[in-house]
Order: structure tokens, then sequence, then C-alpha cells
């Protein structure tokens, strides 16, 4: 576990072999800052979040507190179950998280070289997740 502050918000996260660096450090010292000086000051507790590829959940941790509800997607499970122990340690009530895809195709199949990395895509064979219809 790592204890994170950013835009005055203190949460924790489950750090993992490959992922303890971004939140230590990437995260920490600015990632997609501006992202969030795009997104936090159009959130308000009136507001409905959405974010599509939400990975472990480093965006959607923040927008839920500027925000009524985040509705998250995220296809790779191996993020997916991460997002989903970072919502369960912080006790966040207001995201709803699916283990799905989004896609103007009726069926995608998505991949990556190692899943949970944030680079799951339809172009890689190697680790296939189920197809998705």
């Amino acid at each position: 576990m790592y204890k994170i502050n950013r835009f005055g918000i203190t949460f924790e996260v489950v750090c993992t072999n490959f992922n303890t660096n971004f939140w230590m450090n990437n995260f920490s010292e600015g990632w997609e800052q501006s992202t969030f000086d795009f997104i936090i000051p159009r959130l308000d507790q009136n507001k409905v979040f959405i974010d599509i590829g939400a990975w472990i959940g480093p965006i959607s941790l923040v927008a839920s507190h500027f925000s009524q509800k985040c509705i998250c997607f995220e296809p790779d499970e191996v993020a997916y179950q991460e997002f989903r122990d970072n919502i369960k340690l912080n006790g966040i009530n207001n995201i709803i998280l699916e283990n799905k895809a989004i896609s103007a195709h009726s069926k995608i199949k998505l991949g990556a070289s190692q899943l949970g990395e944030s680079i799951t895509r339809d172009s890689c064979p190697e680790n296939s997740l189920k197809l998705i219809v």
C-alpha cells in the first residue's frame, strides 16, 4: 500500500511489481496534469464522470471526490482487479466499475504484452482477453 496526496485529496493505493513506480513517482510528480486541469473544473457534485479505459483508477479516484458518481470501464482483468481493490481500500462508494470495453464494433479482442500495465489494445495478440460482445 502507498498513500497518495494530490489535489488536496489523500487516498491509498495497492502497489504491485509494475505500478509502484507509477504511483510513487509518475503520478505524484504531475502525471496527466493537463488532463486533470481540464477535468476537475468541469466536475461538481451534480455531474457524472465517465472513464473509458480506467486502468487502475488514477483519474477516477481523484474525479470521485469532485463528482456525484464515476462510471468506469476497464477490460483488462488485471487492471480491473487492482482498481477494484483501490476503490475498496478507500471506501469509495460513488464509483461504478465495469470489467468491459467500449467499442463501436460488435466484437473485439484485446490483448497486451503485460496485462495490467495500461497498454491493452486491439492490435496485440499476446495475453488475449475474452472476446467482448
